[in-house]
């Protein structure tokens, strides 16, 4: 069952590759609640990575929270993508079916155009697929070419599946990517 097979990722250290680190939110401290929500209200990062609007402090702990909370929940997959002790980025599930994760992912800009997400998005793969998934599946804004990118540099090829999103006021194309990481046995 690879949902119960993600629970055991949450109680596993801290996954290290070059000075970059996927951290499990079980070790994550107040600095890293301001570090998640100063990407989740990042202006450049919130035009594509869907998150309501964090207008108050009320709001943002709300937020926090619900992620910790989330963290805790058996068969969902989130980590922390950390340089030399700093949250930079995040990766989630956005949803698990039948052997098939979906992966959203986000990155402060500045730390844009490094390979970090690339790596923190391979190691993604490489761990779900030892806890069982078959496929991972992400999807992104049509006119998000840096994260079409990325998911193509880590193998995914486009699929025929696509939707209409309608985010703060605007409809976009959402189109998708996949990696079929496992047989099905």
């Amino acid at each position: 069952d690879p949902q119960g097979c993600c629970r055991c990722f949450l109680f596993r250290m801290a996954i290290r590759f070059h000075r970059r680190v996927i951290r499990r939110w079980l070790d994550f401290s107040r600095a890293h609640r301001e570090a998640l929500l100063e990407l989740l209200c990042d202006e450049t990062v919130t035009r594509t990575y869907m998150v309501p609007p964090l207008e108050t402090e009320e709001k943002k702990n709300s937020m926090f929270l619900r992620f910790e909370e989330l963290s805790h929940s058996p068969g969902r997959y989130i980590r922390a993508i950390q340089l030399s002790g700093k949250l930079i980025g995040i990766i989630n599930d956005v949803g698990t079916e039948d052997g098939k994760i979906e992966l959203g992912y986000a990155m402060l800009p500045r730390y844009w155009g490094h390979g970090y997400m690339t790596a923190a998005l391979r190691t993604a793969i490489s761990e779900l697929a030892e806890a069982g998934f078959n496929r991972v599946e992400c999807g992104a804004f049509e006119t998000n070419e840096k994260s079409i990118a990325v998911m193509k540099r880590c193998g995914m090829k486009m699929i025929a599946e696509t939707d209409r999103v309608s985010y703060r006021g605007t409809d976009h194309l959402c189109v998708y990517y996949a990696l079929n990481i496992r047989e099905k046995t």
